[in-house]
C-alpha cells in the first residue's frame, strides 16, 4: 500500500448550472513532502468546514484502483489527474473494502486514522463538469474514505502505508455505504457500525433510519408481515 499522489487545493470562486459558489474541490498534485497538522495538510483549504475537515475529516484518501477500474471508463472523456475526485491522498492498494474503520496507519512519518466513507455534493459534478457523477459515485460504493490524524508529520508521494493497529469491529466504509444504499439487511453489521465512535449522532440515526425503511420493503415484498 503506498501514497500515489499528495493533493493540494485553494478556495476559488466559479459558476455552475446557474449558481456561483466557493469550492476548494479542484485538488492538483504537489512534489515532496507536505506537513499534516491535526486539522489536515498545511496548505489545503476547505470552503466549507461544516461538511469538510475537522477530526473526522482532516484528509480524504481515494484510491487510484477506483479511477483505472471504474472512472476512465465511465468518464472516458474526461481528464482524471490525480486529485480529480477532490481527494488529499491518491492511494494504491488501499481499498474501500479492505481496511476496517477505526483502522490506524503510519503513511511517511503521520499518523492517520480511517473514519467514515465520503458522500460528495454538487460540487463533484461541477468539478468534473456533468451532471451524473453524483449518482454514480455513491450506487458504485467507490467513495473513498476520511481519515483524522493522530500524530501530525510530513506523507508524501511513494509513502508506504503500514499498519499500526487494527481496529476490534471490523466494519469497513464500504460496509456503512451497503447499509446506507440498501443493499445489505445484516441487522448485526449494523449494530456494529452504531457503535463506532467516529460515526455521528446524526449519520447513526439515519443508517438505523433508512435500514428500518429497506427492511420493511423487503418484508413487505416477500408476503412476510
Amino acid at each position: 500500500m503506498q501514497v500515489m499522489s499528495v493533493n493540494l487545493g485553494k478556495i476559488r470562486e466559479i459558476a455552475w448550472k446557474g449558481r456561483t459558489f466557493n469550492t476548494a474541490i479542484f485538488k492538483e498534485a504537489v512534489l515532496g513532502k507536505v506537513p499534516v497538522g491535526l486539522p489536515g495538510l498545511v496548505g489545503d483549504q476547505h470552503a466549507n468546514s461544516e461538511n469538510h475537515g475537522g477530526r473526522l475529516k482532516a484528509l480524504f484518501a481515494y484510491p487510484y484502483e477506483h479511477y483505472t477500474e471504474f472512472w476512465h471508463s465511465v468518464l472516458a472523456d474526461s481528464s482524471l489527474p490525480y486529485g480529480s475526485f477532490g481527494e488529499n491522498v491518491t492511494t494504491q492498494d488501499w481499498l474501500d473494502d479492505r481496511v476496517y474503520v477505526g483502522e490506524k496507519y503510519r503513511i511517511g512519518t503521520a499518523v492517520v486514522m480511517v473514519t467514515i466513507p465520503r458522500k460528495p455534493c454538487y460540487k463533484l459534478n461541477a468539478r468534473l463538469g456533468r451532471d451524473d457523477v453524483l449518482p454514480k459515485y455513491l450506487e458504485s460504493k467507490h467513495t473513498g474514505f476520511y481519515l483524522a490524524v493522530i500524530e501530525e508529520g510530513e506523507i508524501g508521494a511513494g509513502d508506504a502505508i503500514n499498519l499500526l493497529e487494527s481496529h476490534r469491529l471490523r466494519v469497513t466504509p464500504r460496509d456503512i455505504v451497503n447499509l446506507y444504499l440498501g443493499h445489505c439487511l445484516d441487522r448485526e453489521l449494523l449494530e456494529r457500525v452504531v457503535k463506532l465512535e467516529f460515526v455521528t449522532d446524526r449519520m447513526r440515526e439515519s443508517l438505523i433510519q433508512r435500514f428500518d425503511r429497506f427492511a420493511r420493503h423487503s418484508e413487505e415484498e416477500s408476503g412476510e408481515f
